[in-house]
């Protein structure tokens, strides 16, 4: 019996369920148009897996999550497109609480099949997107840099701020300043996440 119940245990652990679920709109570091991602994971929490669909982007993200010390993170494969035009690459994410706040960092490098149609700047198979942020309570600073195709870095610094609707159900607008249009970009997004039975 002791075994049988060990066994419903593991299979339990293995099973994913949704993390969470946002769905947004505007425009920010990694999103553009209409947006939705959601989350999974299984119960203890040892892998995750993500799925963002967006109005010209897509990518599936999945991979083991880590902890050492009070550090914690998550080390993925993504696979996606970008107007059409394969993405592959490797995402790396860590985040480690100092005090009341908490420093997070993402690093994500990825390759390009092809220069997409709508692109008419030099194909350069090689990208980036990665930075940090800084949690203050539910205000979060956040710097990133962009690397497309051959377009020059862009610089996006930003701010956002969780309000919370209810327990399971907030709102997060955002604002973040893209270097290359020297423009302002905002978005808003409504998370879900479910509670536990």
């Amino acid at each position: 019996l002791a075994g049988l119940v060990t066994d419903i245990q593991a299979q339990t652990d293995r099973q994913f369920k949704l993390k969470y679920l946002t769905v947004g709109s505007g425009e920010g570091p990694v999103t553009s148009g209409i947006s939705a991602v959601a989350q999974f994971a299984p119960e203890n929490k040892s892998r995750l897996l993500e799925v963002m669909i967006q109005t010209d982007i897509a990518w599936v993200s999945y991979g083991p999550t880590y902890k050492a010390g009070p550090v914690s993170g998550w080390v993925a494969a993504t696979a996606g497109h970008i107007f059409g035009v394969p993405r592959v690459g490797p995402l790396f994410t860590a985040s480690v609480p100092l005090g009341r706040v908490r420093l997070s960092t993402v690093q994500w490098p990825a390759l390009m099949g092809w220069k997409p149609s709508n692109y008419d700047g030099k194909m350069r198979h090689a990208n980036y997107f990665g930075g940090a942020s800084l949690d203050i309570g539910r205000l979060t600073a956040s710097y990133h840099l962009n690397k497309y195709l051959s377009d020059s870095w862009n610089q996006l610094p930003g701010l956002s701020y969780t309000v919370k609707v209810r327990k399971n159900v907030s709102i997060l607008p955002s604002i973040t300043w893209n270097s290359n249009t020297s423009k302002p970009m905002f978005y808003v997004g409504l998370t879900w996440a479910p509670t536990k039975q």
